[in-house]
């Protein structure tokens, strides 16, 4: 007996040489997985169904709906899942450590966390990750284009995966002396 998918919303935004194909929908999978795990897979397309998209071009662009639309994963510059039922910190291989961190993918601005191995500095494990995309926690979206607006939560996500090969800087934010919280663990600079 075969099993029904399981259907997970993500939002999506691509580059389309000078502008951004900004897309919603599902993706249905035959096994549960983390949506990071789906991002990460090494086919480099990825199907949604039940699909709307518009192309962000001087203005806003009209919604579209469709049955469904192939991405190339390599072309995407956020992933944002809008319905994760599995993010446990708990699913890390390795213990690690939070970071704050600000970077530029595209025509973005994200500011949040990443968790890096305790041995390693932010620089050494983006050298060293194989992940096409980083999770970024508490992460705040900001486009730094003209533009480009998106409808919801105002930028504000508890988590949002960025395309590694698309970043132009992954910069390691000092934070003050704002204490940390029981248990978390405390983001130091790396030396």
């Amino acid at each position: 007996m075969e099993q029904d998918p399981l259907s997970i919303e993500i939002g999506a935004l691509a580059e389309l040489g000078a502008t951004y194909l900004e897309v919603h929908g599902k993706v249905e999978m035959r096994q549960s997985r983390r949506i990071s795990d789906l991002a990460n897979d090494e086919d480099e397309l990825l199907e949604l169904v039940e699909a709307q998209l518009r192309v962000h071009d001087q203005g806003d662009g009209l919604w579209d709906s469709v049955p469904g639309l192939t991405l190339n994963r390599d072309e995407v510059l956020l992933l944002i899942p809008t319905a994760e039922h599995h993010t446990s910190q708990s699913d890390l291989k390795a213990p690690g450590r939070r970071v704050r961190v600000k970077l530029y993918c595209g025509p973005l601005q994200v500011t949040g966390f990443v968790t890096v191995p305790v041995d390693q500095t932010v620089s050494n494990w983006h050298r060293t990750t194989r992940t096409r995309f980083l999770s970024v926690t508490q992460a705040r979206v900001q486009p730094i284009q003209e533009g480009l607006k998106f409808d919801d939560n105002e930028g504000v996500y508890k988590f949002v995966l960025i395309n590694r090969r698309r970043l132009t800087a992954l910069i390691e934010t000092r934070t003050g002396a704002r204490p940390h919280a029981a248990g978390e663990p405390e983001a130091t600079p790396a030396h």
